[in-house]
């Protein structure tokens, strides 16, 4: 214990002998701020304009490992990328003297949401969550629509600036995100990527299975813990949490907390669905439901999607909040806008979000849901749920019909070119094998095999339906393999004696 404490004191010692030092000639720092496990963060002014603004520095002991420094210098390209008011801004990116490669940020002022939340008891209300939250989901979607997935949303990574006008919410650390955007490489940095109790059951199965969605489940799971005051899974270690949340299916947050709408409960429910195609496409389709259920309008379906978030936008203030609930609320608009039409009597027992009654002084990012429309939408015929069931039928039974296809034509492709009469005797290399065990050893190979290839087939339909991502494509591969290891079978049983 004492050599731990020595330790953690000669690192601040290390890192602290730095201030005073001038980085590119320019910036100089000034304060120590804080340490992580991968780099310290310094204050430190640009002398050429005066500019307070902070430093992240990569550990020395990390410069040599170039999967640590793609992930670091990952974060700088695509918050560059996203250019959105809500997330941090990366002003520059060098290296020191040294060779160590730093950040230039945006200098912020405040605390992260987990403190934050820490402080108040570990929960928030529904308005202030509200508040908080859609500029984040904001942010997020813009991410989303430039072909980013961050996948490592969590309340840590949500900073909460002070500034002159108020709190504004900041979306922190893009240094895991997955990238698809052709100007900004998307190497994978490690198998393990994200925070375990907020991965998604494709993202324990996978990193390169993550798509919007997967940020989508941890928005969930952040809207969860922060209304309820814990998690939705719970374990005692990592790999009982994933197995929880690869088979369990979520609580609702109203079983939590009665206290809970059941329009922001419904929400919840949607993003935490095991089944990505089930879930929000993006964080545009969570955004749009939010605004409905804060008007006190319908949800719309899980699978309609929203046009992409305008790039620049910029914050508009809440409304501060009041002492005692308002009787009636409305969701925030921009000063603008025209005043809201009189206030409808919600039917029985319906309950509505109340942004308005929200932290004082908070920032809401602008966004479609808030801006003003030019002409009323066109009405759209609801869907039962039995219309949409055939029509799930209907996709399930293609993607069927195409693995099937695709096993059928590459086995007798394989059969064509690499069939031999007296298929793989495998048996010969066992020593003096007596017909006996040559065809035990046979029958095992060839049902192990096709044990494999069902497996290949059922992942093959899993992509086609969206549980998994990469979509018709992967399921066209996983096809692919089922066929392979159904020829190899095949080999096996012409091999008998």
């Amino acid at each position: 214990m004492v050599a731990a404490i020595g330790r953690v004191m000669l690192a601040g010692v290390a890192a602290a002998s730095r201030i005073g030092e001038v980085l590119a000639s320019k910036y100089r720092l000034e304060a120590l701020l804080g340490s992580g496990a991968m780099g310290d963060v310094y204050r430190a002014v640009n002398e050429g304009v005066g500019r307070a603004v902070a430093i992240k520095m990569l550990r020395p002991e990390h410069v040599a490992n170039p999967l640590v420094v793609e992930r670091f210098m990952r974060e700088a390209r695509t918050a560059n990328l996203v250019r959105h008011p809500n997330v941090v801004d990366v002003l520059d990116i060098d290296k020191d003297d040294r060779g160590t490669p730093f950040l230039v940020q945006e200098l912020l002022d405040g605390e992260d949401l987990a403190s934050f939340v820490d402080a108040r008891g570990g929960k928030l209300r529904e308005g202030d969550l509200v508040a908080l939250l859609t500029p984040v989901i904001d942010a997020l979607a813009e991410a989303h629509a430039r072909g980013v997935v961050h996948r490592d949303i969590k309340p840590a990574n949500v900073f909460l600036a002070k500034t002159a006008r108020g709190t504004v919410p900041k979306l922190l650390d893009f240094g895991i995100s997955k990238v698809t955007a052709p100007d900004v490489r998307a190497t994978e940095v490690g198998t393990f990527l994200g925070t375990p109790a907020y991965m998604a059951p494709e993202q324990v199965q996978g990193a390169r299975d993550a798509d919007p969605r997967t940020d989508v489940w941890a928005l969930g799971t952040m809207m969860f813990e922060l209304l309820a005051g814990r998690l939705p899974f719970d374990a005692m270690d990592a790999p009982a949490l994933f197995v929880a949340i690869a088979t369990r299916d979520a609580p609702t947050l109203r079983a939590v907390n009665a206290a809970v709408s059941p329009e922001l409960s419904r929400i919840v429910e949607r993003c935490l669905r095991r089944r990505p195609d089930e879930r929000y496409a993006s964080a545009a389709e969570l955004a749009r439901d939010l605004a409905h259920a804060s008007k006190g309008e319908p949800l719309e379906p899980t699978g309609r999607k929203s046009l992409p978030p305008e790039a620049g936008e910029h914050a508009v203030p809440v409304t501060p909040a009041r002492e005692e609930p308002p009787s009636e609320i409305c969701a925030p608009r921009p000063p603008s806008l025209p005043p809201p039409p009189p206030p409808r009597r919600p039917p029985p027992r319906a309950s509505r979000l109340a942004p308005e009654a929200a932290l004082p002084g908070v920032m809401l990012a602008a966004s479609p849901s808030h801006a003003p429309v030019s002409r009323p939408p066109r009405p759209r015929p609801a869907q039962s749920p039995a219309a949409a069931k055939p029509a799930s039928d209907v996709a399930a039974l293609i993607g069927v019909a195409v693995v099937g296809a695709v096993v059928v034509f590459v086995v007798g492709v394989l059969m064509q070119v690499f069939h031999r009469a007296e298929g793989w005797p495998i048996a010969k290399f066992v020593v003096a094998a007596p017909p006996p065990v040559a065809i035990a050893i046979h029958v095992g190979l060839a049902l192990v095999a096709l044990a494999i290839g069902v497996t290949y087939c059922r992942r093959a339909l899993r992509h086609w339906r969206g549980e998994l991502g990469g979509g018709p494509p992967n399921a066209v591969v996983a096809g692919a393999m089922a066929a392979a290891t159904f020829f190899a079978a095949i080999e096996l049983v012409s091999a008998l004696p």
